[in-house]
């Protein structure tokens, strides 16, 4: 009878190998946790570097990108790279006092919302969105910015009469600028949350910082309370002015 000469693992070695396992998916956990932490915090900074943003061209040029007769005041601004003029109402896409942006709506079609990005790329103080993104086919990273959570961010106003608040609205999503099939979120329950918590007064439904302010229940929230555990998605809207 033939013996073979080589040896199995010894339960030592074979303890051995399963505690680097262990490890090795330990450490690619802890790393994906790393890269989500990351994300949202270069989301919230994105969020506040815009109204810095904008408030600075407004105190340049006195009227907010978007909103300003750009032509006359920012070199580039002309038909070849897609630029036209505000009205100077003093609203991105809207009328002061008037709520008429459903929640889930697309603003797309709104020349400022659109404009918005493109005078502050113009003015020399956006790099994320292109000068001559073209407002007919709207996309992430050209006539918008995209985020580090995926999807992007849109800027509108609206005045909700519902909620008893009106102001300037950056919202995130993942399919804004294209709602074939309804918008949709892009945050799970839990980013959401934190990003509230950590902008505002971590309230779903109510602050500066809420979500799908629409509905005060659905899979995302229920009243003003996040649904951390939940596998869903949320649209974030913040107000910045």
């Amino acid at each position: 009878m033939k013996y073979s000469t080589e040896s199995g693992f010894s339960l030592a070695e074979a303890a051995i190998v399963i505690i680097v396992v262990g490890l090795l998916i330990g450490g690619v956990l802890q790393a994906g946790e790393v890269i989500k932490s990351s994300q949202i915090t270069r989301t919230i900074a994105d969020i506040r570097g815009v109204k810095i943003l904008a408030q600075q061209f407004e105190e340049k040029y006195g009227y907010m990108p978007g909103d300003i007769q750009a032509t006359t005041v920012l070199p580039g601004c002309n038909a070849a790279n897609f630029c036209v003029n505000g009205n100077e109402n003093g609203s991105i896409g809207g009328t002061l006092g008037v709520d008429d942006v459903a929640w889930t709506s697309d603003v797309t079609g709104r020349a400022e919302t659109i404009q918005f990005w493109k005078h502050l790329a113009l003015a020399d103080m956006l790099s994320t969105v292109d000068v001559a993104g073209n407002p007919a086919t709207p996309a992430w990273a050209s006539t918008h910015p995209a985020a580090p959570v995926g999807g992007g961010y849109e800027f509108y106003y609206d005045s909700w009469t519902v909620i008893g608040f009106s102001g300037h609205i950056l919202r995130l999503s993942m399919n804004g600028v294209d709602p074939t099939g309804g918008i949709r979120g892009v945050l799970t329950p839990a980013q959401a949350g934190e990003i509230d918590r950590k902008m505002d007064d971590g309230q779903a439904g109510d602050g500066k910082v809420f979500a799908d302010y629409g509905s005060n229940d659905n899979d995302c929230k229920t009243g003003q309370v996040y649904d951390e555990n939940a596998v869903a998605t949320c649209m974030l809207y913040v107000v910045l002015f």
